[in-house]
Parts: structure tokens; sequence; C-alpha cells
């Protein structure tokens, strides 16, 4: 018996090893991805950081991000430009105070919070017994929510670290101190990312479910001793609590109409492969009329989208296998808070993921990395169901297809990623390389906003008007600088066309990359580049 078990501590090692070995070099490619989408906010904290750790400033740049990210909180304070609390921008602080703003630098500071969520789908898929080794762990690797979200330099991913790492400590239950290292995650996500409060509810719902009321004590401890600090700070400091001027939760039902239908079909398509979980489904009888039912209603919807809003039909059948796919997931892990008579922890898991979604639905956006958080109970629920009986190949080696599929799925993405984020830097240096004498503006958002204003341009938003003789930088990729635009297009003669190649596979819709505003979360388009013009006023 020991040596047995022995053995499998020695066998969990070296997966361990080579799980860490395969997200390393799958991580390595796009390390260095400059900064874009909420990338500048993130580091912009913490750099004001370095400069006062108690009230750091807002900031000349500050000031251009509160018009994306502004909040209630005193405007000379650099969090009125971010929702967020400081964990993350603390742990970058240090590095950017010594080695200054490299993006390698901080992508691979960003690279344990990708490789410590990969090692905790491990452990949970270990304790639900899920077949595979570490091939459920490799899945969720390279799930395309998963891995173009990895390289960016945002909360999204270290959220989900903690997330996932406070599941596995809650349901592990190997230590006595295991609900104190849980509390302690739960405390850190809700110090990254004020969403991360639902770990509370769906913890403290798990030990009183499973009867462990010491334990539940142990968990709730940390959350309110390190949130309680950083409510007293903001007392102290602002006279307010962050967590409640954060400025969301006012959209209309249209809104968040739209946003549903975005998260079922990028739940859907971005997890895994669509057709996976429907086949995993369809083959046990109990599922069949569920899916069927979701089915029609997404296949409904779609005919309304080709009707009303005139998508191609192959993209609308597209949006249809996504949204069926994304619907069933979630209609299986929400069940299982019914049935926490036989298993708390999926009861928890289920909890937690309601909730993120519910809040979700309120935020701008939804974006692809708000799944995150709730990402490993897909790849979970999708384990669970290839345990069953029925199927041919067993679920090691429906897991292993699945995740070549996702990888050849992930890596174009990922690129194409890569390439909107560094057109957003290139175009500054190309425009600073060129014989200018005027002026030049700009307008737009984050990743463009951060290198314009490095470059020492002027936002067209915040400052003089254009006069002639001046240049203008118009994005034509999307339409973020069309108030700017507007004013002075009467006066702008095009000069000159920057064009940056991006690969087809890609996001439909006027929003770069993966984070785009359509309803399918990728599909081969037309567009090849990514388009700059550079006007001069007359």
């Amino acid at each position: 018996m020991i040596n047995m078990r022995i053995a499998n501590i020695s066998s969990s090692r070296r997966e361990l090893i080579l799980l860490s070995v395969i997200c390393a070099v799958l991580y390595a490619p796009f390390a260095g991805k400059p900064l874009h989408i909420d990338g500048p906010v993130t580091v912009h904290i913490a750099r004001q950081l370095t400069k006062n750790l108690i009230d750091p400033p807002l900031g000349e740049f500050g000031r251009l991000l509160s018009r994306w990210n502004k909040t209630q909180l005193p405007q000379h304070s650099a969090f009125h430009a971010t929702p967020h609390p400081p964990l993350v921008p603390l742990y970058l602080a240090p590095f950017i105070a010594v080695f200054g703003v490299h993006e390698l630098m901080l992508g691979w500071l960003m690279f344990p919070f990708y490789l410590g969520s990969v090692v905790c789908m491990f452990g949970i898929g270990r304790i639900f017994r899920m077949r595979g080794g570490m091939w459920p762990a490799l899945l969720f690797a390279v799930a395309p929510v998963v891995y173009v979200n990895a390289h960016n330099c945002m909360l999204d991913l270290p959220l989900t670290f903690f997330t996932m790492a406070c599941f596995y400590f809650q349901l592990r239950n190997r230590s006595r101190f295991d609900p104190l290292l849980a509390g302690l995650c739960a405390a850190c996500a809700c110090l990254t990312k004020f969403t991360g409060v639902s770990l509370l509810a769906s913890g403290t719902l798990y030990f009183l479910l499973t009867r462990r009321f010491q334990a539940l004590v142990l968990f709730v401890a940390p959350v309110i001793l390190l949130g309680g600090l950083w409510t007293v700070h903001n007392l102290i400091v602002w006279g307010q609590v962050q967590m409640i001027s954060t400025g969301h939760a006012h959209y209309l039902w249209g809104d968040i109409r739209y946003r549903f239908e975005r998260l079922v079909a990028y739940f859907g398509g971005a997890l895994v492969i669509p057709a996976l979980p429907l086949i995993a489904g369809i083959v046990q009888s109990r599922y069949r009329g569920w899916i069927g039912g979701f089915g029609c209603a997404a296949f409904g919807w779609s005919l309304l989208l080709v009707v009303s809003l005139h998508y191609p039909v192959a993209v609308a059948v597209f949006y249809a296998l996504c949204a069926t796919s994304g619907l069933f997931l979630l209609w299986l892990i929400i069940r299982n808070a019914f049935d926490w008579r036989n298993n708390a922890g999926l009861a928890s898991i289920a909890v937690h993921t309601l909730l993120q979604v519910i809040g979700g639905l309120f935020l701008t956006l939804y974006a692809t990395r708000y799944m995150l958080p709730f990402t490993f109970a897909g790849i979970l629920a999708i384990g669970l169901l290839l345990r069953h009986k029925s199927f041919i190949l067993p679920g090691r080696k429906i897991i292993q297809i699945a995740f070549v599929l996702s990888l050849m799925i992930s890596l174009p993405l990922a690129l194409s990623d890569y390439q909107i984020a560094s057109a957003e830097k290139r175009i500054a240096r190309d425009i600073s390389e060129l014989s200018i004498s005027g002026e030049v503006f700009y307008a737009g958002r984050l990743g463009y906003l951060y290198y314009m204003h490095q470059a020492g341009f002027t936002n067209a938003e915040f400052t003089k008007e254009v006069t002639s003789g001046d240049y203008f930088v118009k994005n034509m990729f999307y339409d973020d600088d069309a108030d700017a635009h507007a004013g002075i297009s009467h006066l702008l003669t095009r000069r000159k066309s920057f064009l940056y190649d991006i690969v087809a596979l890609t996001t439909l819709g006027g929003y770069a990359g993966f984070y785009g505003n359509d309803r399918v979360p990728y599909w081969i388009v037309p567009q090849h580049a990514y388009r700059f013009v550079l006007y001069r006023c007359q």
C-alpha cells in the first residue's frame, strides 16, 4: 500500500513537471504581446503605485483612461480610472519600479497565473476522478478562451487562478488548514477583481452543506480581514468604498439580452470544439431532450439574426451550434446545484458559475475574458460526461482529439490577437519616424491610446482643436474615435495609409480581435489587414 502511494506521488510529480514544460512551450511564442484592451490600465495603476503606495495619483495617462473606466472615486486618485482592487498592480509594481515597462517581462510575470490555473485544473480533475490523467488540464490550457487571454497583462487570468485554487483547497479536504488556504485564495480573488466576491457565497454554501462550521470560520476569516483592510483604506483615504463606486449595473434589458446572446455562443464555441459536449450528451438518453430543446431555441434565434440583422446563413448556423453547446454546458453545470445532497462540491461550483454569469450580464460587453473564472466548470462538466460507458473511444482519446482541434483554433486566434495588439504599437512608432512638422492628434482606446500617448502625440478628445498643418491618425478597424473625427472630417485630406497583416481566423465585428462585439466567437473573415490612415488638416 505504501509503495503504491509513493508510486502515485511520483507519477503525479512527473505529470506536473511535464505539464509545466508544455505550458511554458505553449506560452512562449506570445509572451511579449503588446499591451491592449485593459492591459494599459493594470500597468498604469502599478506604475502609479510606485509613486504613492497609499493614494497613487491619477496622472496624465490616467486622465485619458478615465474616459473608458471612470468610477465614482475622487478624480485625483489613479483608482478613479479602474473599478478593481490593487493586488495585481501591487504584484507588478516592484518589477516596473526596477526594470520599467517591458512587454516581455510583463508577459512572463503573468505566466505563473496561467500555469497555476492549469495545475489547479489538474488537481480538480483528480478530485472528481476525471479520466485522462493530465489531458483534461491540457484541454483547459489550449481552450481558446484561456489560451488567447493567457498572454494579456490583465486581471482576468489572476482572478481565474485564485478562483480555481480556492476550489481546489476547498474540495481537497486533506488538511485542517485547507479551508484557511481556500479563504486566502478567495480573499486574493476579491482583491484582484470585485467579481471575485462570488467565491465567498459559493464557499460559504459548501461548508454549510457539509456541516463543517469550524472550517467555514477559517474560510471566511481571511476574506473579511483582507477585504476589510482594503475597505478601511478606502474610507480613510477617499471617504468611499471602491466596490460600490464602480458605476456598473445600469444597463437596459436590451443590453443584457445581447450579452446573453454572446455569452452562450462564446461559452459553447470558445471553451472547446462546440460539437464535443453535444456529442457527449447525445449518447446519453437523459440529455437528448434537453439538447433538442436548446438546439431548437438556438436555431430559431439564429433565424432571427438572418432575417433582422442579415447575417450570412453559414454564420447563423455556426452561432446556433455554439449557442446550443453553451446553453447545454451552462445547464449541465447549474443543474448540479439541485443535487447538493450527493455532491456539495459540484453544487458550490454551480452557484459560483451562476453568480459569475449573472454578474457578467451587467458589464459593458460580455467579453471572453469574463468567462475565465468559470471556464474550469465547463471543462469539468465535459470530463464528467465522458465518464459514461456508452462511448466507443475512451475518455482519454476523446480529450486528446479535442486538445488537438482546440489547439488548431487557439493558435491562429492567438496570432491574430498578437498582430492586432502589435499594430496598435507599431502605428505609433511608424508615425514617429515620419518627418511631420505639425502636431499629431489621435483618438481611441486602451492599447492604441497607450502607445500613441507614449509616443507623445495629442489626444483629440481632451485637448485643443486641430488646426491647419496638424495631422490626425484614424484607426479604421473600429469607430471609437468617431466623435473626435466627426467635427473635423471635412477639413482633412488623406496623406498615407498603414496596413498591418492579421490572419483570417479572428472575431467578426468592429471591435478588435478575440474580444469582438459579434455573436460568434471566431470566423474566417475577408479582412486580412489592420488599417490606419494619416490625415492632414487643411
